[in-house]
């Protein structure tokens, strides 16, 4: 932000010099030759400008202030997705992402937080939301890589033989094939809970 300062003395002895202070968020002062001064402030915050004129005859006006306030830094958003995904990177329930959004400065525009709820099966879903500052700063979140699997797998077991006839109360090995099938998150292995026999 520049400001033009420009100062006369009328039928007078004619301007001298401007001089300027800065206090705040920018700090400086000057004392600028002539009728006119141009003041630029870059840093983010609120800055006091005072200033006054002097003419050639040593008449000084009383200074008068202007406060300036600039915020030219995006908002900072923070994200959170639960329930964290387990140690394959999964989930198989919905999966709620929220965002929040902060702005030291002149503050959001509008809600600062938000939230979205996955809820369909499938890999690498993502969320995202943007934010906006009362000056029209932007900052955007998003998370991705989002995995949903709420469909249990599906076994199959085969044994062969499948059929021991007749019984002639001697040992036999059988072999076993277990199958697992899923079409989403992948097969983990299995667990074999128990054998029957008579």
């Amino acid at each position: 932000m520049t400001v033009e300062l420009a100062a006369d003395d009328g039928v007078g002895s004619c301007v001298e010099e401007i001089s300027y202070s800065l206090s705040g968020a920018q700090t400086g002062s000057a004392v600028v030759p002539g009728s006119r001064a141009a003041v630029t402030v870059r840093a983010d915050g609120v800055t006091t400008l005072s200033f006054f004129a002097r003419d050639r005859a040593g008449n000084v006006e009383s200074a008068r202030t202007l406060t300036l306030h600039i915020d030219a830094t995006p908002p900072q958003v923070a994200v959170t997705r639960t329930p964290a995904a387990n140690v394959h990177g999964w989930n198989k329930e919905d999966v709620t992402v929220r965002f929040e959004a902060t702005d030291a400065l002149t503050g959001i525009d509008g809600e600062p937080s938000a939230e979205v709820v996955l809820r369909n099966e499938g890999p690498n879903q993502s969320a995202g939301r943007t934010f906006t500052d009362r000056v029209g700063n932007q900052a955007s979140a998003i998370v991705s890589g989002i995995n949903i699997d709420k469909t249990a797998p599906n076994v199959s077991c085969r044994a062969i033989p499948r059929v021991l006839s007749p019984a002639n109360h001697r040992l036999v090995r059988i072999q076993v094939a277990v199958t697992v099938n899923d079409g989403l998150a992948g097969p983990s292995g299995f667990l074999a809970t128990g054998w029957w026999y008579r």
